[in-house]
C-alpha cells in the first residue's frame, strides 16, 4: 500500500525537496544511500515543512523510510537512479529544473506523457 495518503503535504512539495536538498547537489554516477535520503528529509519533518497525516499504524521513522523507499521506485522508473542493492543507488540522471514559465509547462507536459508508463506505486513491492 502507498504512503502517500499518509503523507498531508502535497506530493510536488516534498518531492521537490528530496530531489534539490540531495540530488541536485550530487554528482553524476555518485552512490546515495537511502539512509542519507531518509536523513535530508527527516528535517523537514521535524521542522513541519512536510506533515503526515495521523500516523497511528506506523511509526515517523517507519513512515519517513516507506516514503523515501516509494519516492526512489519512481525515480527508477524515470531512469534518474540506478538500484545497486537492498539501500543503495547510484544518481545517473541530472536533475533538471526549468528557467522559464514555459519550459516548466514543457516539462510538466513530458511527464504527463511518462504517465502512463510509469508503473502505479501502490503495486511496487518492498
Amino acid at each position: 500500500m502507498s504512503i502517500q495518503h499518509q503523507i498531508k503535504t502535497a506530493p510536488h512539495i516534498w518531492q521537490t525537496i528530496l530531489l534539490i536538498k540531495t540530488f541536485h547537489l550530487l554528482p553524476l554516477n555518485q552512490m546515495i544511500e537511502q539512509h542519507v535520503l531518509e536523513s535530508n528529509i527527516t528535517t523537514f519533518v521535524m521542522n513541519g515543512t512536510i506533515i503526515f497525516r495521523n500516523h497511528q499504524v506506523l511509526d515517523l521513522n517507519e513512515l519517513i523510510s516507506q516514503m523515501v523507499f516509494e519516492y526512489c521506485q519512481l525515480l527508477l522508473a524515470f531512469g534518474m537512479i540506478k538500484k545497486l542493492n537492498h539501500t543503495d543507488y547510484l544518481y545517473i540522471k541530472p536533475v533538471s529544473l526549468p528557467k522559464s514559465v514555459d519550459q516548466a509547462n514543457q516539462m510538466d507536459q513530458n511527464l504527463s506523457n511518462l504517465r502512463q508508463n510509469t508503473p502505479n506505486i501502490l503495486h511496487i513491492q518492498r
